[in-house]
């Protein structure tokens, strides 16, 4: 009986802090939405992680390539109502973000371009703060493996093998990249304990 309502009170607790979660996180959509780009990125990326699958927490690659083709055809509202469609639903996905900023380029509507080329950054840079990769103490934290493959794009870094590695209880990604000017080799560190260890061991693209 003790058990029982050990793990009813557990499951309990499970669903109080998703829906804090939640709320977490629309507050600071709202934020965001209404133009206060001071908000915390990496809160609302964690917040997102917390009440969505992993499976859900990226656009589908297939939207995001016909996104690319339609930027290089230069059909720009075709663009911009793909990315609509995915931000109702996955707002951190940062490729989509850059795109739309693109297309709203391509269609002379700076403010709306400017306003997604911030919440990449900002989505970005909330990787990036406090964090270099260079070890498991300075790994940069990710919610998704296509966070990871952003952030490589971003640093302009080439993917290359990747294992891995449990270190005092958290799990990493370590990728053995390359800079795409230099060719120079480096190991980049990520945290994976909010992706698992099961969905992090994919094959390097």
């Amino acid at each position: 009986m003790k058990r029982h309502l050990f793990l009813v009170l557990f499951v309990g607790l499970l669903s109080v802090n998703a829906l804090a979660q939640a709320a977490d996180y629309e507050a600071l959509l709202a934020k965001i939405k209404g133009g206060e780009l001071t908000v915390d990125f990496k809160a609302l990326r964690f917040a997102f992680a917390e009440k969505t699958p992993i499976e859900a927490r990226t656009a589908d690659p297939k939207v995001q390539t016909q996104m690319i083709q339609l930027l290089n055809e230069k059909k720009y509202k075709d663009v911009v109502k793909i990315a609509e469609g995915v931000h109702k639903t996955t707002f951190v996905d940062m490729n989509s973000h850059i795109m739309a900023s693109m297309a709203y380029q391509g269609l002379a509507e700076p403010k709306k371009a400017k306003f997604h080329e911030a919440v990449y950054l900002g989505l970005v840079n909330s990787i990036l703060k406090d964090a270099d990769g260079n070890s498991a103490k300075t790994a940069y934290q990710v919610i998704s493996i296509a966070e990871e493959y952003v952030l490589l794009n971003a640093l302009e870094l080439k993917h290359g093998p990747q294992a891995v590695e449990t270190i005092d209880g958290h799990n990493y990604h370590v990728l053995a990249a390359s800079d795409k000017a230099t060719n120079e080799a480096v190991k980049i560190y990520f945290n994976i304990d909010k992706v698992g260890v099961k969905l992090a061991a994919v094959p390097a693209k």
